[in-house]
């Protein structure tokens, strides 16, 4: 009952957003390591990945499946406190590969991106970390600040 309630919150708050994603047409048969090699993975002909950019969180997916699948991209703030629920921030219904650019996120935060089936509530593969750089004063004392990039993430 829980799931319901949260997937009908999320499908709600997707249609209120209207985000504006772009479509580059019919899914090409690019190498899964473009999709992989980062912050990303490919599983029975969907891929996902997120990644920091300068002006927020570009998320990306590839849907090369028949019948294409309506699928939803959810966030969440996984630091410095852990959201309730997944916000719903794009969808696509159609084969392709599409991409978003987060422009709603904070700097130093680090979110939760998922790509969640909205017929049946699956939440497909591995979700994503990905924030967007903080500015930080040089700690010792110099002029200046840095950008700090996080989370680093190393595969185990």
């Amino acid at each position: 009952m829980r799931i319901a309630a949260a997937l009908a919150m999320v499908l709600g708050v997707l249609f209120l957003a209207a985000p504006v994603v772009s479509a580059q047409g019919p899914a090409t048969s690019a190498a899964e390591s473009e999709w992989t090699g980062g912050n990303g993975w490919c599983q029975d002909g969907i891929c996902f990945r997120a990644w920091a950019g300068t002006a927020g969180v570009e998320v990306g997916w590839r849907v090369e499946t028949d019948p294409a699948r309506n699928l939803i991209v959810t966030r969440r703030a996984l630091q410095p406190a852990l959201d309730a629920a997944p916000v719903a921030i794009a969808d696509s219904g159609s084969e392709g590969e599409f991409s978003y650019l987060d422009d709603d996120v904070a700097p130093g935060a680090i979110y939760l991106y998922e790509l969640v089936d909205p017929d049946s509530a699956e939440r497909l593969g591995d979700a994503l970390e990905a924030g967007v750089a903080a500015t930080a004063s040089d700690p010792g004392g110099g002029a200046g600040s840095h950008l700090v990039y996080l989370p680093i993430t190393l595969k185990r």
